[in-house]
């Protein structure tokens, strides 16, 4: 298999300034940048439109394309640029990427103002402490653990992870029927030993189209504990979501790499975000994601093309609730993922969430709420 080689992308500690990737033959320099995850401008997705994905080509350059002749002042021609995807690779190729035909990773607002809310986790830790089971008093354990938590009035109706009442009874009986519990509203989902520092932390994400930001937050207290962002890893099949939509409709191994591209950013972020605040991602029971709604359908794996021509229909626009584990999230097993509803296919979660975060609905005057983004 032939090799491409992007020498000035750095690796590691950078002692190896090189990037290299095999590729079948046939396949583009495009298709290689892609397959490196290397920052290279690619605003069509590398359907010959756009002309902004030039690269340096080193050694012998191959006849420019119809499509370079048309993209490529005569001067860049005989210097050896020529467009990643119209050039094919037929042997090892070695390429240099110029600052003009580099993605760069942009910048978020770290901080601002908005609305202050009232702490209504659905997640929580609870300790406990229970009578010990006796001759006069067997009940079972998850029994004896719903009295303690409806008060001894017994109206207190415990739902249970498997996960969860398998270890129940270790812990209890290995801490004198004492133990740290983790709820959501009446369901048992984590038991962890007294007094060892369990935390209930929830994630919140926000999947824009040229940058992913996220924030864990201490669910018991409301503290913000840390914030990240990275550069959406899409970018890499189209800088627009039309150029995305275009992609997933290739067929659904283009659709599960868009997806795999994200859900590895949000992981990466998950345990950067976990790490800086001295916890695990098995400490996080709940993940929000808000984003626009073809960012949405990207992240769920579901097919976003009909949104591509009218009448413009998404797959789904309420909230989606769904298990981490079926996403391939880094969070507790039992973690929840929810997607902030849309609009419509054009007013998306991302235009939601806002709305929510400042007050909207609530101002005196005629306010007009704007998200200037990559699609404005």
């Amino acid at each position: 298999m032939p090799v491409v080689t992007f020498r000035n992308e750095a690796v590691g500690d950078g002692a190896d300034n090189r990037v290299r990737v095999k590729v079948a033959a046939g396949a583009t320099v495009h298709d290689a940048a892609r397959m490196g995850n290397v920052r290279l401008i690619s605003p069509c997705g590398g359907a010959g439109r756009c002309g902004r994905c030039i690269v340096e080509v080193v050694g012998p350059t191959p006849e420019p394309t119809a499509s370079e002749r048309k993209h490529l002042a005569a001067e860049d021609i005989a210097a050896g640029r020529r467009l990643a995807c119209e050039l094919v690779v037929k042997r090892d190729i070695d390429v240099v990427i110029p600052p003009s035909s580099r993605a760069a990773f942009t910048g978020i607002l770290e901080e601002g103002d908005c609305v202050p809310f009232p702490l209504e986790a659905s997640v929580k830790v609870q300790g406990c402490k229970l009578p010990e089971p006796s001759l006069s008093d067997p009940r079972p354990d998850i029994e004896r653990l719903s009295a303690f938590l409806g008060n001894g009035d017994g109206a207190f109706e415990l739902e249970c992870e498997l996960a969860a009442s398998r270890a129940l009874p270790a812990v209890l009986r290995a801490n004198d029927f004492s133990a740290d519990l983790v709820l959501r509203g009446n369901r048992l989902l984590d038991v962890l030993p007294p007094d060892n520092g369990a935390r209930a932390l929830g994630a919140a994400f926000d999947i824009g189209t040229t940058t992913v930001a996220g924030t864990l937050v201490d669910l018991m207290t409301g503290e913000r504990l840390g914030l990240a962002s990275r550069t959406n890893p899409q970018h890499a099949v189209g800088d627009d979501v039309v150029s995305r939509m275009d992609y997933a409709a290739r067929g659904p191994v283009k659709l599960r790499d868009l997806q795999g591209r994200i859900g590895g950013c949000l992981n990466e972020l998950l345990d950067e975000l976990a790490r800086s605040a001295g916890a695990r991602p098995r400490d996080i029971y709940d993940v929000v994601v808000a984003g626009n709604t073809v960012m949405k359908h990207l992240f769920l794996g579901l097919p976003p093309q009909a949104m591509a021509t009218v009448p413009f229909t998404p797959v789904v626009t309420t909230a989606v609730d769904v298990a981490a584990s079926e996403l391939g999230l880094h969070a507790a097993p039992v973690a929840r993922v929810w997607t902030a509803p849309a609009v419509s296919a054009y007013v998306g979660g991302d235009i939601v969430a806002g709305l929510v975060a400042v007050g909207f609905g609530g101002f005196r005057e005629d306010t007009l709420y704007i998200d200037i983004g990559t699609n404005g």
